[in-house]
């Protein structure tokens, strides 16, 4: 039965977003009046419209950049093809999409004449401006921003289907990057935290006021359950109708992890920016603590939501858009708050360090002090990205095992502390002492890429993540995607078949470190966070996608025999074998612009910790190989007792007729010999 839908219903859900825009431009406004932050600088003002209007056209990209990765996050992952809400979220990001372009090139204008302090239209401001655009390392970095978003407007306008949405998103989520890293000095404290966090805080907060600001918008739709698709093409069978309530949940699951990672980089802006607790009495102190407040309702309103809203909505829609018109207008006082702190002088500075070592220069790191065994287990450095992604590794892979536990699956044990050791693993290489000195030490950085590489893929592949997914995440009756859907749909494509193939597999892990090692490819890793991130993924994908070849327990197509794995384990230790040896045998330095110039105040011998680096790789590097060898002999030998117990099984059902078959073909054979041994037959056969 479909319920009629008045009209005014239509405009109330539209009052709520215009709403939501309304309250982010005015607590901008109220917020900048109050911290005195658009107040007329004695020295270099850049004017009134510069100081006032900055702020208002970063709440239009802020808007404009959320409505864009929250709606193609909706399109990819929430809602059907055919359902009519999906146009209407694909129309709404091909406009936010040109809005966000358009925003940012004025944001460039404006956060020039801010910074130089030179009011709009000056004698000579354009040719300051290129000359700042593509000179200094700002920005350099906004017009990178302002390229990858105008590419992404051409993306947004070909969205046909999941796999252009899905790849549009993820041009959406890449503008951010060159953003993130102009929200903090290149040479201040704590420079790869403060980038994460502005990282994981803008992603957070774009997809989940993004995404409900959507949702409100398509309200009118999404309680239509006669707008469903009328096939679900992905099992070429009918479809049953979507459900309000089950797009809310999906959301809802989303706008959860949305909301952790703004709150944990919240408060690592927080720590990094305010310094001390005294310094929450400042203005900018007041205006965290304002944004604190409003991060709290919001978390209330979603939690309310999760309990009691959802499971109501089909049967009364209302309750969701008059308490999501709520969050929406809480979400946009919260931005507002957001664009002003910004804008705002911090009460710790965050200058580049005065007089800094070499070490700081190349690394962005401050220097480390000197390796001790106990400090190989005490010392941190706190990267809140792969911290982030090693916690949610083991909340997502419990969730899982407990959801089959609960409903009388059973799931082994083993696994599950295979998993966490993985993450605990991964945490550490990423967090604890490899990650202080790996960044300094050519040896350290080598033991941990041996790990990265052998050690935590290991892990991961015997629990079988794959398997578990399949088996504990729903599935989608509705024509949408979700995770379940795309990890299918990656495992059977050409793409991932490609990759995975055990040659391919084999040789992309020993061109992947032949590349990396004897081109600048590691000088750049070394020296900038965005290649630092690239490394780890790749590095770890690429040893998952090798040992999955050789032990792997997910499905795959590529798999070979138990022979031609042995073959390519051995082969590889046979490179890992000869890499080492030519590192140690290496008369120069790897990544010398780097490793030769960082001047460590305890004195290193770059030369002989590039011998030990490759002593590392010969050596070391064997015991995880050694594992391997010793997993898959006993991979082997249990598939050999598999076969035996099944054609015993076999053997039983049919009365042994193989054997009885075999017998007779033999006795057969015996015969005709016997027949051929006759004196008269071999006359015979000479005549």
């Amino acid at each position: 039965m479909s319920i009629a839908i008045r009209p005014t219903t239509e405009k109330r859900t539209w009052w709520w977003v215009a709403g939501a825009v309304i309250a982010a431009i005015t607590a901008t406004l109220l917020t900048l009046a109050l911290t005195g932050a658009a107040k007329a600088t004695l020295l270099s003002d850049s004017g009134a419209v510069v100081r006032w209007g900055r702020p208002l056209i970063s709440v239009l990209v802020d808007i404009a950049s959320a409505v864009t990765m929250g709606g193609t996050m909706l399109l990819a992952f929430v809602l059907p093809r055919t359902h009519a809400a999906w146009e209407r979220v694909r129309v709404m990001v091909m406009v936010s999409a040109p809005a966000w372009t358009v925003a940012l090139a004025a944001q460039i204008v404006f956060s020039y004449a801010a910074t130089a302090g030179r009011p709009l239209g000056a004698p000579g401001f354009m040719d300051e401006l290129l000359y700042y655009v593509t000179e200094l390392g700002a920005g350099r970095a906004r017009l990178t921003a302002l390229i990858l978003a105008a590419l992404t407007s051409v993306v947004m306008a070909a969205i046909s289907g999941y796999g252009t949405a899905l790849f549009a998103w993820v041009m959406s989520v890449s503008v951010i990057i060159p953003v993130a890293v102009t929200g903090h000095a290149a040479g201040a404290e704590n420079h790869d935290l403060a980038m994460n966090a502005s990282f994981m805080h803008i992603i957070g907060a774009g997809l989940w006021m993004g995404g409900l600001l959507c949702l409100m918008a398509s309200f009118n739709l999404l309680r239509r359950p006669e707008d469903a698709q009328p096939e679900d093409t992905n099992r070429r069978r009918k479809a049953r109708p979507m459900k309000f309530s089950e797009v809310a949940t999906r959301y809802s699951s989303i706008a959860a992890w949305a909301f952790v990672a703004v709150a944990v980089s919240g408060i690592a802006n927080a720590w990094v920016r305010i310094g001390a607790l005294a310094n929450l009495a400042t203005p900018y102190g007041f205006t965290v603590l304002a944004k604190s407040a409003a991060l709290v309702l919001l978390g209330i309103a979603g939690w309310w939501h999760r309990q009691h809203t959802i499971a109501q909505l089909d049967a009364a829609p209302k309750k969701f858009w008059r308490l999501a018109g709520v969050e929406l207008l809480i979400m946009g006082a919260a931005m507002g708050m957001a664009v002003v702190l910004a804008s705002t002088a911090t009460p710790k500075p965050q200058e580049p360090v005065d007089a800094p070592s070499p070490t700081m220069i190349l690394s962005k790191r401050p220097e480390p002090i000197p390796p001790t065994l106990e400090r190989w287990f005490t010392e941190f450095f706190p990267d809140l990205l792969f911290g982030f992604v090693a916690v949610a590794m083991i909340v997502v892979y419990v969730k899982w095992a407990v959801r089959l536990h609960r409903r009388g699956d059973a799931w082994p044990i083993h696994r599950t502390v295979l998993w966490v050791s993985a993450a605990v693993v991964f945490g550490y290489l990423n967090l604890g002492g490899p990650a202080v000195y790996g960044h300094v030490l050519l040896s350290a950085h080598m033991l941990g890429h041996m790990a990265m590489v052998l050690i935590v893929p290991i892990l991961i592949v015997l629990s079988a993540p794959v398997t578990l997914a399949l088996r504990a995440l729903p599935a989608r009756r509705d024509g949408s995607r979700g995770p379940r859907e795309w990890i299918l749909l990656l495992v059977h494509s050409k793409w991932g078949n490609f990759w995975s193939h055990p040659i391919i597999a084999a040789g992309n892990l020993i061109a992947s470190m032949l590349l990396f090692y004897f081109t600048p490819l590691i000088v750049f890793a070394m020296t900038t966070h965005i290649g630092h991130v690239l490394m780890v993924v790749h590095f770890t994908l690429v040893g998952y996608l090798f040992i999955n070849v050789i032990i792997g327990i997910d499905p795959s197509a590529n798999r070979p025999a138990y022979p031609m794995r042995l073959v390519l384990m051995f082969a590889t230790m046979i490179f890992h074998a000869f890499f080492g040896v030519a590192i140690i045998s290496m008369k120069g330095l790897i990544g010398a612009p780097f490793f030769g110039q960082l001047g460590l105040s305890w004195g290193v011998d770059a030369a002989l910790d590039q011998r030990i680096a490759g002593e590392i790789t010969w050596g070391v590097g064997e015991f995880p190989s050694l594992a391997l060898a010793i997993s898959l002999a006993v991979m082997w030998a249990k598939s050999e007792e598999r076969v035996a117990r099944r054609v015993d099984r076999a053997a039983v059902r049919d009365g042994e007729a193989d054997l009885k078959a075999y017998n007779a073909m033999l006795e057969q054979l015996a015969q005709e010999d016997a027949q051929e041994d006759v004196p008269g037959r071999r006359e015979e056969q000479r005549s």
